[in-house]
């Protein structure tokens, strides 16, 4: 199958669909779509041991389900698991797709049949950095947490980006995490709230996450918001020195999540640009480090 045809869906084994995030609102606006048409790209599967396993396109089959569909179209891209889940693997540096179900695809190959890490890397075209990332992803979750993830309870860009920087500086904050989780998710946070907050639960100590759980987090909020609205009372260079910290702050958390292109994976204009920053950087670090002690001491 070239350009992918019909086929029963209820012949379509959906054994991956636990690999995948939910998204409610984008299932609906996709029942929407189909239902005006036909589906244009076809799903993506493998076929192992005779049967048709679904690879790609959860949200689309599950929306033609619900749109009483009994066929639906099919991409065919291997014979088996491995070379299925590495062509999806490969097929999703065109189109991204989310941590989480990388993650799961990547750490199957690793732990289910076997592949080093190197093999991996070399496999994907990817370093070994990322790949290990992703080999780790899921196992700085509870299975509560994961389960909350996958069915899209909990933003997965808050996990990422809001919560896993703590787990990487602590790998003992699972507990504190699950905890933290089931709180957004009972109060119905946004992204930035949860990003605040954050900081609060996990670096300002029993006391404030105390407070979280007696669900004062709205009041912390607000308290915050009119201390940052009082901020025409700081002067100008107070002012920027805080945009810098913020900053500073940003980039390091970001540092924490993301997989560097391996030197000897990459273009010689790549390597000649990313050493004059990594010189920079590492030059300064431990004088950054020093300054940064004593004024923290200070405050």
């Amino acid at each position: 199958m070239t350009q992918g045809e019909e086929i029963e869906i209820s012949e379509v084994d959906t054994r991956f669909e636990g690999l995948k995030i939910r998204d409610k609102d984008r299932e609906k606006k996709l029942i929407g779509d189909l239902s005006k048409g036909d589906l244009l790209t076809p799903l993506l599967t493998t076929e192992i041991e005779g049967v048709l396993v679904l690879l790609d396109g959860f949200k689309r089959l599950r929306a033609a389900i619900a749109l009483n569909w009994s066929t639906i179209r099919c991409l065919s891209v291997a014979e088996n698991e491995v070379t299925g889940i590495l062509e999806l693997l490969q097929r999703s540096r065109g189109h991204k797709m989310d941590l989480y179900s990388e993650a799961c695809f990547v750490s199957r190959l690793h732990k289910e049949h076997q592949f080093s890490l190197a093999k991996l890397a070399n496999e994907l075209g990817r370093s070994k950095s990322w790949v290990s990332m992703r080999t780790l992803f899921t196992e700085s979750m509870t299975v509560k947490t994961e389960a909350q993830l996958r069915s899209g309870t909990f933003p997965l860009h808050a996990w990422i980006y809001s919560i896993r920087p703590f787990m990487r500086m602590n790998d003992k904050n699972k507990s504190l995490a699950e905890e933290f989780v089931d709180l957004c998710v009972k109060e119905n946070y946004t992204l930035r709230e949860i990003d605040i907050l954050s900081r609060i639960w996990f670096e300002q100590g029993e006391d404030k996450r105390n407070e979280l759980r007696k669900g004062n987090g709205e009041w912390i909020l607000r308290q915050l918001n009119e201390k940052v609205k009082a901020g025409h009372c700081l002067s100008a260079k107070e002012q920027a020195d805080l945009k810098i910290l913020a900053y500073l702050e940003r980039a390091i958390r970001q540092c924490h999540i993301h997989s560097f292109v391996a030197p000897e994976q990459s273009s010689s204009e790549y390597r000649e640009q990313s050493h004059l920053s990594y010189f920079t950087i590492v030059s300064n670090i431990d004088p950054i480090k020093k300054k940064l002690e004593v004024l923290y001491d200070q405050c």
